[in-house]
């Protein structure tokens, strides 16, 4: 559905809603912010993985796991306050629906999931605790993601 021409600029919340913006720049504020945790948990995760000795291992996960769900949440965030129209032809606003549904599920899912791998401790049994273990899966991991 090519709809660029039926979307005008004046129709963007945030030129109506003062909420809409403030809740916009917050989305922009805290993906910035969560960028820099993810970062500096992957520059230790470098650090003690170049060293060969466990510098800060599981606070270093800890930190990538964070930041990485806080960062696919926060895109998530940003990107829900573009307004998109809905088709008005029946077969097109399924297929629309769909596609949104099916996003909204999978970003919870990468979302859950990576914010579980977060709060796992090295004491947990389970899937989560065993990608935790190791820098090398975990990363890989979050790649599938």
């Amino acid at each position: 559905v090519d709809d660029t021409y039926a979307i005008a600029p004046q129709d963007h919340a945030l030129l109506y809603n003062r909420a809409a913006g403030f809740f916009f720049h917050l989305g922009n504020f805290s993906l910035l912010l969560f960028t820099t945790v993810l970062g500096s948990g992957l520059n230790l995760l470098t650090h003690s993985f170049l060293a060969a000795a466990a510098a800060l291992p599981s606070d270093a996960k800890n930190l990538v796991c964070g930041g990485f769900s806080a960062v696919v949440f926060s895109i998530a965030f940003i990107k829900s306050m573009h307004i998109r129209r809905v088709p008005t032809e029946p077969k097109h606003e399924r297929m629309f629906f769909v596609a949104y549904v099916t996003q909204f599920v999978a970003i919870l899912a990468v979302v859950f999931i990576t914010a579980r791998m977060c709060f796992t401790t090295d004491m947990d049994d389970g899937f989560l605790a065993l990608l935790m273990r190791n820098e090398i899966e975990m990363l890989a991991f979050l790649v599938f993601f």
